[in-house]
């Protein structure tokens, strides 16, 4: 969402709410139970499985992004209270700050389901003092009726908004986060919280005719404001709930939760307000296809709520509405890379992609793997040096920095080690494929919270299982019980497979590559390829085997348009502005790839910042190799 400068009309809706108080807000938190504390100890949430040291091509890893990420996550945390994380970083003035703004329990739960499924992937054991004090902080807002309060007993500075518009949507994030806890250590007592929390969600809705709401808030109307516009609230507020009871149906179904689900849904997909577009043929009904105008996280957030229900109902009809929509949202930016405006967008059509893949309404395994390859990766925050340099260019904070200057004077903030602290976190500008300039070297906590799972359900999604019959649908680095991948892209077209268990193994050659130039061997030894559509078959594997694909890696230059303006921030909306117009001429960018991997872009910004895409490493045509720790869970989170 867009706290960095909301027009007056928004300033005036916020300040309102500020001022409401709702008294299921500030009941008191339960006491809780020894045995529930219990679960929440640095020793239970470390994650179980195998490890063990493996020379690797040192490509991008997944399971590495994660380590770095739990390092992350757990560092911008705010350690005078509870781990809370801060809402704002800063680094486009000097020093680079981090402050609160008022909105963190809006995030907590997102930040809180990350660092459990990051820790899943890679094994980490980095920051588990600092996760066992964050989880007990949260526990204790969680009150009688299972919904995770606003307040922040010990952040006295925060613009909380007090009312209970926020507390089913905050507390199905952290119900979400609970959920992802259990699977990883069944402690049956975090089962019952999440129990709990679902009964207080469902408790708080109001039935109407053949659907349900929460809540119903104004729409924002300031016709030249860049953002988030619309009724972004009402529709967010109702989706998240929505994917949240759908998802915990594996651990207690209920036919009162997809009740309830079902009525939010109507209550979301009936009102045509809601699928209006700013400009589309007059021809085409809107509401039927997903069409849209407003803040596409929004949008993105209701189509993962309606493909999950979708997934439990066995809906058919609203898995079309949700791949309308993800086309939709690909028009937008530059999808051959997953540059969408915002980094929340990306970690949600990331996560729409890889889901759709699997339940077959399509098959997105080549978006995903270019989200992933470039804008996802890019996103992450991987080298202080890198971050440090831009900082340098920046200028001392002072009044002119009017933004900046009113959070530092009204808010919490620390400048304390803010770059190091801030490794492993994702930014949140999607809009550039050069630079993020002065004014988006910054980010707001919800992309770093959105990032995460899109990563852990790419990880989850590129090899999937069932005794001993496997599919391997991206070549990217990955460890699993059935078999290790060691992919050689995009320096070379090879990816070998270090089979355990697997009987059966399919896998999936992308898009750019020539079929009839693949070659197989087994333990060193040639074979045929044999194809299922764009899938390699082995049908007689066996363990210990050693099968090594290669192929030639095609290189492409290829040319997209861009009218959105470096001097924006970032777009969150499929709407700029009565006011905006577009680049003139546009902006070209001619995009260098080595299979689906960006290794160049031109022309390049002039203007100061961090520079994105510097991948010169990439360009070479034999992979280096690293002696890496591979981590096999023990335990599977459901995404």
């Amino acid at each position: 969402m867009m706290p960095w400068s909301p027009p007056v009309a928004n300033r005036v809706m916020c300040l309102a709410l500020l001022c409401v108080g709702a008294n299921n807000t500030q009941r008191a938190a339960a006491e809780p139970a020894a045995e529930l504390v219990s679960c929440f100890s640095a020793d239970r949430m470390r994650a179980t499985g195998e490890s063990y040291r493996a020379t690797v091509p040192d490509t991008l890893d997944l399971a590495e992004r994660a380590r770095l990420a739990v390092r992350g996550l757990l560092n911008f945390m705010d350690e005078t209270c509870d781990y809370e994380q801060y809402q704002l970083a800063f680094f486009n003035v000097r020093p680079p700050f981090m402050a609160h703004y008022g909105m963190e329990a809006a995030n907590q739960g997102k930040i809180a389901e990350g660092i459990v499924k990051m820790r899943n992937m890679s094994g980490s054991t980095e920051n588990l003092d600092k996760q066992e004090v964050m989880f007990r902080g949260v526990l204790k807002r969680i009150n009688k009726d299972g919904l995770f309060v606003n307040d922040f007993s010990k952040s006295p500075w925060a613009n909380v908004i007090r009312s209970a518009d926020q507390l089913p949507v905050n507390t199905s994030r952290m119900m979400l986060a609970m959920k992802a806890l259990y699977e990883q250590t069944e402690c049956e007592p975090v089962a019952r919280l999440v129990n709990q929390m679902a009964n207080g969600i469902e408790a708080m809705a109001h039935y109407e005719n053949d659907h349900a709401w929460f809540t119903r808030v104004p729409p924002e109307t300031n016709p030249d404001a860049i953002g988030v516009l619309g009724y972004w609230q009402d529709l967010f507020y109702h989706a998240v709930p929505i994917r949240c009871l759908a998802h915990v149906q594996s651990l207690r179904p209920q036919e009162r939760a997809l009740r309830l689900s079902e009525h939010l849904r109507r209550f979301l997909l009936h009102n045509k307000k809601y699928w209006a577009p700013s400009a589309f043929p007059k021809e085409v009904v809107c509401e039927e296809h997903a069409i849209f105008s407003g803040h596409h996280h929004t949008y993105t957030a209701v189509f993962m709520a309606l493909l999950e229900l979708a997934r439990v109902t066995d809906n058919t009809r609203d898995m079309e509405f949700v791949r309308d929509g993800y086309h939709y949202v690909r028009l937008y930016g530059i999808a051959r890379i997953g540059l969408f405006g915002e980094n929340c967008t990306v970690g949600d059509m990331t996560w729409l992609a890889t889901k759709m893949s699997l339940m077959g309404i399509g098959d997105y395994w080549d978006d995903v793997d270019c989200y992933v390859r470039n804008q996802l990766a890019e996103a992450q925050l991987t080298d202080a040096r890198q971050l440090e340099r831009a900082v340098a260019q920046m200028p001392a904070m002072s009044k002119d920095n009017v933004w900046e200057f009113e959070q530092m004077q009204r808010h919490g903030y620390t400048t304390d080690r803010v770059v190091e602290r801030n490794v492993g976190a994702f930014m949140s500008d999607a809009s550039n494929p050069t630079l993020m300039r002065p004014q988006t070297l910054r980010w707001t906590i919800c992309c770093s919270g959105n990032c995460p799972p899109a990563m852990y359900a790419v990880w989850e999604g590129m090899v999937q299982g069932k005794d001993d019959v496997v599919q391997v649908n991206l070549l990217l680095n990955r460890a699993s019980r059935w078999l290790d991948v060691d992919s050689y892209l995009p320096y070379e077209g090879k990816v070998v497979l270090h089979n355990k268990s697997a009987r059966v193994i399919t896998v999936r050659m992308p898009r750019w590559v020539d079929l009839s130039a693949v070659r197989v061997s087994v333990n060193d030894e040639p074979e045929p390829a044999v194809f299922a559509g764009r899938y390699v078959l082995f049908t007689e594997a066996k363990s210990g085997e050693r099968i090594e694909i290669t192929f030639p890696v095609k290189e492409t230059e290829e040319t997209y348009t861009l009218l959105w303006k470096e001097e924006d921030m970032w777009p969150e909306s499929t709407y700029l502005g009565a006011q905006w117009t577009p680049t003139n001429p546009p902006q070209r960018y001619t995009f260098r790839f080595r299979g689906n991997t960006v290794v160049d872009v031109s022309p390049r910004s002039r203007l100061p910042g961090m520079p994105l895409y510097v991948r010169e490493q990439l360009k070479g045509d034999k992979a280096p190799m690293v002696e890496r720790e591979r981590f096999v869970p023990s335990r599977r989170i459901a995404w």
